[in-house]
């Protein structure tokens, strides 16, 4: 609703008296033919050209199209007047055989203020077939009935009227038969069978023929009847009716079974020949003979419904007479039946608003409202006047079917900020009926309150990696004013956040206050952000106010944990040194992972996913630790793979995977072995390699047997000779190893920390571990060279000397000893 600007009182009375002068135009005939069905979207015609009006003005003044039955037929552009369909019509629906078909409508237009009337005329379009009640038809005749003699036809029916109506009945050609036509009282065109010749049952006992009932629209519509002729005998005379028309009246409302009118018909004949029965005839509609019922034998004729104004004051029913006779001869009378309006229906009020709301310092005059009356009934009954009863400083002016509800004296909102008129409209009925309808109407005060928001801050949580145009909150400011004083809308106030703008984060919907995301945000690199919101109303100066909205961005398990060691980074398979002399706890190694989320998205746990022996190696689930489970056996792999899996905590839960190889050593191999995809020959290691690896183990320690008792025979010689080259070797089994004993020379340099110790480290695969016993060769006799002892195991330095090797194999020692003894 748009209230009377302070710039436009000088136009108030001016606005009434073109109003007036021009009623007499507006409600002239400005009719649009549209015939039915017409598209939705096609175009009617032009209401600016039609009422003279130059469409440089249609679209300040606000053209409106008011249909009075709250259908909107017609759609209007209010930039040059043209009238556009805004549903299909059917004829028929809306006005069945009314002609012509109008529906009226107002056009109604602002500054200044007109209304015209206006009408749509619904033109009928051939789109109804003629169609008869029946397909066929049978007729008994006696072969002594005279020619002339009329039988009735069931008259065919369409829905269309005009030139698109039924228009014509055709026969097909025979040598008896024709056809009388004529209109009733309604203007129905009935037709009748009239037989031309005399009918001979010995020549022919049966004619067949073929009625068309056809309409005159282009192109023509045609249905048929199949009409089957028996020729009989006997009964010669027809019953014959006092009158051929009844006139009747009935009081609209008149109870169930109100008698009517009784018609009655003579039978010269006599005995089953002269005996009467009635009946509607196939001419009286359906609908029809649903309202009224006919008694068979006497001819009365009464209600069978509660008889009520529809669409027309008066129906036409056609009454037939049929005597017993074999055949049977019929004759037809048609009733008339008109209805008497009675005072039953209350006036309806339809309300359009120029405006509901007003501002306090408006003109004495200033249109608010539109008002119309109707009434359901006729005559007399029909007439209405409108009034107000209340003492408010607003009237109704009537003009012709109109009024309009105007001011008429000072308004003041601090005193009255509202005003609820009560309008009645009175028919001139006995009794007469009353309708009343409320107008509400606000008086507008100037804008002076600003828009406020409840809270000076508002805190938003928004979750990373949303999408762009995602809700985040709304913000509302509430003014106390009315209308375009407290419309608020809002914007975001350019500050810089960081490098960027704060519009390059949010938008703000100008209307409603919704805040959405324009970029997608990254906990990982934007954890929290200020926007300044402004809101403004739309008054005249306006007012405004801001309001700070902190977004803070709420992690998401968005990143997969990386591992940091070992790396995985150039595709290889890390490799880890692993002793076979290792115990359980032994700590192999340790995974270094790192998850870029935060809280439970980022704690980290461990399990392994594969591994060549699960019985060997365990991983703790917290630290990533890689230990021994158990002591390594000489039957075990030398190399070895497992799989670690790392997830976090998140939902869903994110992993990551490493694959280790692991060597279990004797003596560090100088070339490692590929940890990539094995062959499947590799991979399968059969029962018999085990027995071949079991049998080398055994030769070897057979070999290494020997060698330390020549080794021991040798020394006993040199020692008795006085060389302390070489000492006695000696080999102690200890359970399930063997420790070489080496006696160092008595002059021999022991290390400073000698002691009983155990040396037992994961090394790298390019280190050497490398055990010198001190110098052996201790007299001239003896060779310079040093023994060196090579162990990729164990080994133990006692205080008396010994060079104790622990053995990676069970039961014998793996070690390489080169001595040199004079």
């Amino acid at each position: 609703m748009i209230a009377t600007k302070p710039s436009r009182r000088m136009h108030g009375q001016m606005a009434i008296l073109v109003f007036l002068s021009s009623w007499h135009h507006g409600l002239g005939d400005v009719n649009f033919p549209v015939p039915e069905e017409l598209p939705r979207g096609a175009l009617v015609g032009n209401i600016g050209k039609d009422l003279g009006i130059s469409t440089r003005n249609l679209s300040a003044r606000q053209l409106r199209i008011v249909f009075g039955d709250d259908k909107q037929y017609l759609l209007s552009d209010s930039e040059n007047g043209n009238l556009f369909m805004n549903e299909i019509l059917d004829r028929e629906h809306i006005c069945g055989k009314k002609v012509p078909c109008y529906v009226n409508f107002q056009v109604i237009m602002k500054e200044p203020l007109e209304i015209f009337s206006a009408g749509m005329e619904i033109r009928d379009i051939n789109d109804n077939t003629p169609l008869f009640p029946v397909s066929d038809l049978h007729f008994s005749i006696i072969e002594s009935v005279r020619t002339g003699t009329k039988f009735p036809v069931p008259s065919a029916q369409d829905l269309d009227v005009g030139p698109n109506a039924l228009s014509t009945y055709r026969l097909s050609a025979n040598n008896h038969f024709s056809l009388d036509m004529k209109n009733s009282s309604d203007g129905a065109l009935m037709v009748q069978l009239v037989l031309d010749g005399a009918l001979d049952r010995e020549q022919k006992s049966v004619h067949h023929l073929t009625l068309t009932a056809a309409d005159a629209g282009v192109p023509q519509r045609t249905g048929t009847i199949q009409i089957i002729v028996n020729v009989l005998d006997a009964n010669d005379n027809s019953p014959a009716f006092d009158k051929s028309l009844y006139n009747v009246n009935v009081t609209e409302y008149s109870p169930v079974g109100a008698l009517l009118v009784k018609v009655n018909a003579q039978d010269m004949d006599e005995g089953a020949n002269g005996e009467i029965m009635y009946s509607f005839s196939s001419h009286t509609p359906n609908n029809l003979q649903d309202k009224f019922d006919i008694n068979p034998f006497t001819g009365e004729i009464r209600l069978k419904q509660i008889m009520v104004i529809e669409d027309t004051l008066s129906y036409s029913l056609h009454v037939q007479a049929t005597d017993k006779g074999s055949p049977a001869l019929t004759e037809y009378c048609s009733v008339l039946v008109d209805v008497i309006d009675i005072n039953n229906n209350a006036p309806e009020i339809v309300v359009t608003h120029v405006s509901s709301q007003i501002r306090e310092d408006s003109p004495l005059a200033t249109i608010v409202a539109l008002v119309s009356v109707t009434d359901q009934d006729s005559g007399v009954n029909a007439l209405v006047t409108c009034k107000i009863v209340e003492n408010i400083p607003f009237k109704l002016q009537s003009a012709s079917r109109y009024y309009t509800l105007v001011t008429d004296g000072p308004l003041d909102r601090e005193t009255v900020p509202s005003y609820n008129i009560t309008v009645t409209a009175t028919d001139s009925g006995s009794p007469p009926l009353s309708t009343e309808t409320y107008i509400v109407v606000h008086v507008v005060d100037v804008n002076d309150n600003p828009p406020r928001f409840p809270q000076d801050t508002l805190k938003v949580y928004v979750k990373e990696n949303n999408s762009v145009g995602d809700f985040l909150c709304q913000i509302i400011a509430m003014d106390p004013d009315l209308d375009e004083n407290g419309r608020v809308t809002y914007s975001v106030l350019d500050n810089k956040l960081g490098s960027l703008h704060a519009m390059n984060y949010v938008s703000v919907s100008t209307e409603s206050g919704n805040v959405y995301a324009k970029s997608i945000f990254d906990y990982e690199k934007l954890k929290t952000f200020e926007i300044l919101v402004e809101a403004v109303d739309k008054g005249s100066p306006s007012l405004s106010s801001t309001v700070t909205v902190q977004v803070t961005i709420v992690d998401q398990n968005d990143n997969d944990p990386v591992f940091l060691y070992p790396s995985t980074a150039n595709g290889d398979v890390p490799v880890e040194m692993v002793p076979r002399s290792a115990e359980a706890g032994f700590l192999v190694t340790k995974v270094i992972t790192v998850d870029a989320d935060s809280g439970q998205n980022a704690w980290l746990s461990y399990q392994i996913l594969q591994s060549s022996d699960p019985s060997l190696f365990n991983i703790d689930q917290q630290t990533g630790e890689i230990k021994i489970l158990r002591i390594i056996k000489a039957v075990d792999p030398s190399k070895q793979k497992i799989v670690i899996e790392v997830k976090d905590n998140g939902i869903p839960k994110r992993t990551a995977s490493v694959t280790i190889g692991l060597i279990l050593y004797d003596s560090f191999p100088q070339i490692l072995p590929d940890f990539g995809e094995e062959s499947e020959s590799d991979a399968r290691f059969s029962s018999l390699n085990r027995y071949l690896l079991i049998i080398l183990v055994s030769v070897s320690l057979l070999f290494i047997g020997f060698v330390i008792t020549l080794s021991s025979v040798v020394c006993r010689r040199q020692l008795d000779t006085g060389n302390w080259a070489c000492t006695t070797i000696c080999c102690e089994g200890q359970y399930d190893r063997y420790i070489l004993k080496i006696p160092a020379p008595p002059n021999s340099t022991l290390p400073a920390d000698t002691g009983e110790k155990r040396y037992s480290e994961s090394l790298s695969y390019n280190y050497h571990y490398k055990a010198f016993t001190g110098n052996i060769s201790q007299n001239a006799n003896a060779s310079s060279e040093t023994s060196d002892i090579k162990n990729t195991g164990s080994c133990e330095l006692s205080s008396q000397g010994y060079c104790l090797m622990v053995p990676n194999v069970e039961g014998h020692i793996s070690k390489e000893i080169n001595m040199v003894c004079n």
